[in-house]
């Protein structure tokens, strides 16, 4: 005879407290499938991250200001022969913080806020516009101030010419967190008489030069704590200062323009000239059909926007390439381009020009630190 369990009853039933919880099993399972889920997103993420070194598209923003050594120039340091006398653990720092960066001014907050608004560059916000250039633009159909706000920041060059187009504001700090010294020029504060046993060497560009605003140091930044380290590294008596004038969309009028009348005074030793593709902004001539501006795009054309939530894009390599498979990996916030065709017009030689001198007077003041559309009457 078989004798029933300990824990049962006379009649061999089992008691409830002893069998297992009503769908038990269904939460087990779940729980089970949810561990694997994870571990798959954690093994893809790694592997993606490891192996095939994709990064969150927002990460590449910061990329250039690691300075870890794990960024994609490192692995050409290593390549190059080295110069004796240097160290190429100086690539790899940073130069001191800039004592002139302060607080951005709520009010170019909210004026770059407004700018992006309109589809203008944000940072145009904290331009001061060559009076001349806004004079010329503001009677033109389509000119450069179309989409601006009523107000713009203007200064009188020394000449009575439409370069350099516009200026930083000096001794500020941007909402995109651009620092300018005394002289508008991106960096740290610069005295007016060059220092004994020091060179200056002027940077000019456009936006190559003057770098990303939201970088904290642009490259003439790094070049210039570089040259100091090998002076000081082979006991040199000299000093360099650098002098940042580049400033996005500039040719090379305008840069021609900022060597006589903003550096010149400043007594450069050298200047570093790096520009080339927007002194061929008429190359544009000869396509067809012709690109509308942001403002003239049909309502009803398609813009690519982001589908992911930006923490998740910003942190998640698996999010940012989820995001960018849902928009057909095409650029977020750009429309969709027409198939274009190059027709070259008859004597393009003589037609495309790169500039205008044509002004006009609309009963603007020129000498005004403020252009008003008001004005225009």
């Amino acid at each position: 005879m078989i004798s029933p369990p300990a824990h049962s009853d006379a009649e061999g039933r089992v008691p409830s407290k002893a069998r297992p919880p009503a769908g038990a099993d269904a939460w087990s399972t779940a729980l089970l499938f949810l561990a694997s889920v994870c571990l798959g997103i954690l093994v893809c993420e790694t592997g993606l991250r490891i192996l095939a070194g994709f990064r969150p598209e927002s990460a590449w923003k910061g990329s250039v200001e690691d300075s870890s050594g794990n960024t994609l120039a490192q692995r050409f340091v290593t390549e190059y022969s080295a110069t004796s006398g240097t160290d190429r653990r100086w690539f790899n720092e940073d130069p001191s913080p800039l004592a002139n960066r302060s607080e951005v001014d709520p009010q170019q907050r909210a004026a770059a806020r407004e700018y992006q608004r309109r589809g203008i560059f944000p940072a145009q916000a904290a331009y001061v516009w060559n009076s001349y250039y806004v004079e010329s633009q503001r009677c033109a159909p389509g000119g450069a101030f179309e989409s601006f706000p009523d107000q713009v920041l203007t200064f009188v060059p020394p000449a009575a010419e439409l370069h350099p187009r516009y200026r930083f504001l000096p001794g500020n700090t941007t909402a995109e967190g651009l620092v300018t010294n005394q002289f508008g020029l991106r960096g740290p504060p610069l005295s007016l008489a060059k220092p004994p046993k020091t060179i200056r060497i002027a940077f000019v560009g456009a936006s190559t030069t003057v770098g990303n605003h939201e970088f904290t140091f642009s490259y003439p930044e790094r070049v210039t704590y570089w040259l100091n380290r090998y002076a000081k590294f082979n006991g040199l008596d000299v000093r360099f200062e650098g002098l940042n004038a580049g400033r996005e969309g500039l040719n090379s009028e305008d840069l021609s323009a900022i060597v006589r009348g903003e550096l010149r005074a400043l007594d450069p030793d050298i200047a570093v000239y790096y520009e080339g593709s927007n002194q061929f902004s008429p190359a544009d001539a000869p396509i067809f059909p012709r690109y509308p501006t942001r403002s003239d795009l049909d309502p009803s054309d398609s813009i690519v926007q982001h589908r992911v939530p930006e923490f998740i894009r910003s942190h998640l390599v698996l999010g940012d390439l989820f995001d960018r498979a849902l928009n057909g990996f095409r650029s977020a916030g750009e429309p969709r381009k027409p198939r274009y065709q190059l027709r070259w017009p008859p004597a393009s030689a003589n037609t495309i020009r790169t500039s205008t001198t044509r002004t006009c007077r609309c009963g603007f003041q020129p000498l005004s630190a403020i252009w008003t559309r008001s004005a225009k009457a």
